[in-house]
């Protein structure tokens, strides 16, 4: 018998303040350097950091390269995919968000914007009285994270739907995957299949297969530190008419739309920058897609830019986080949030997106970056 010839793999590793880390990456999938780097985390439960360059969250990431991501996982996902029948795409909160956001959206581009196809985020954020499915999320600094059911005519379609797709940066044990299927059953009683797209697939040769860029397995041996982590956990308060849910905590049909305003506005901000230099969209948490969205609409009429979202995540200033900086917390809740490889001085224009009103801390955080101004993203909506 002629058995397959395994796939050659390449070994990476990295001596972190933290532990010894080995990756071991499949050779046929996209290259290591052009998928992510290592960082070191402030956190007991896992010391390291798979930073993603495809993103847009720890690394200023541009469009295109995002955008050529979700079209090559497309083309792994479109066989599994099954146009006129009811799919639910969901993301997790909170780096995935954009990630998943994108997918989805490339995905009715391709079969059609009138798709009887949801798409869901989770959060770590109460957005009201609405049944939510709760899980955990295996190795997080942060809370349990929840999602909510939606509501009206998505209700009936996530009801209905035998297929769901979930979404992630990365997969490396699969729990939080696994959590999150459990927690869905009860509640979706059409479903059979579940799949798994995720960038970076790193998990053990056991684990379910999934649609990935990169693939391979990785080892980690820690080593005490003696850092205290930042806080992750806030006082909980209601994000109902703080935080949009338009842009999938409560479950989106279609492509966005922007409302009438948002060109002038957007003319507004950038009226007078240079092209010298490109500007950076910078989403805040959860509120990533729509830095990808502003971030072409600029493309779309000359304006160079990178895309980059603050983030809850304590990481150390080491290996591919250059530096740091405090970002504001968009909820007011008391959880520190944080900017990475951020320098003023190479954009022309830094464009803070807020979901709902411009807070206090936004402002501050504009005024001392010094070219930064807050862009509200109000009066969004789907279309299909």
């Amino acid at each position: 018998m002629n058995l397959p010839t395994p796939a050659p793999f390449t070994t990476h590793h990295h001596s972190l303040p933290t532990g010894e880390l080995q990756v071991h990456v499949n050779q046929q999938g996209w290259d290591f350097d052009k998928c992510m780097d290592i960082g070191a985390r402030i956190n007991p439960k896992r010391g390291f950091l798979f930073v993603s360059k495809l993103l847009g969250k720890h690394i200023p990431t541009p469009t295109a390269l995002i955008c050529e991501a979700h079209e090559a996982l497309l083309d792994q996902l479109a066989p599994r995919l099954k146009p006129g029948k009811p799919m639910t795409f969901i993301a997790m909160a909170e780096t995935a968000t954009g990630l998943g956001h994108g997918l989805y959206e490339a995905a009715l581009r391709r079969f059609g914007a009138d798709q009887p196809w949801i798409f869901l985020t989770s959060t770590r954020y109460d957005m009201g009285n609405h049944p939510k499915i709760d899980f955990l999320e295996e190795h997080s600094h942060a809370a349990t994270q929840f999602m909510y059911a939606p509501q009206g005519e998505h209700l009936g379609i996530f009801l209905e739907s035998r297929d769901v797709v979930l979404i992630d940066d990365e997969v490396s044990t699969g729990k939080t995957f696994l959590n999150l299927e459990r927690s869905l059953k009860p509640h979706m009683p059409s479903l059979e299949s579940v799949s798994w797209v995720t960038l970076t697939s790193l998990t053990s040769e056991t684990a379910r297969p999934s649609v990935h860029l990169l693939n391979g397995s990785f080892s980690f041996e820690s080593r005490p530190l003696d850092v205290k982590p930042p806080q992750s956990v806030g006082k909980p308060m209601s994000a109902v008419g703080v935080l949009s849910p338009a842009w999938g905590r409560m479950g989106v049909r279609g492509l966005m739309k922007a409302p009438e305003s948002f060109a002038q506005a957007l003319t507004v901000i950038v009226a007078g920058v240079s092209n010298d230099k490109p500007v950076l969209v910078l989403g805040q948490g959860e509120f990533m897609h729509a830095a990808v969205v502003v971030a072409k609409e600029l493309e779309s009429v000359g304006v160079r830019c990178a895309v980059q979202s603050t983030t809850r995540s304590p990481v150390m200033v080491w290996g591919a986080i250059g530096c740091a900086m405090k970002a504001p917390d968009p909820l007011g809740d008391g959880v520190d949030h944080f900017v990475y490889n951020l320098d003023p001085d190479a954009y022309a224009k830094v464009i803070v997106l807020c979901e709902g009103q411009v807070s206090e801390q936004t402002r501050q955080f504009c005024e001392e970056l010094g070219n930064a101004s807050p862009l509200v993203m109000d009066g969004w909506s789907s279309y299909s």
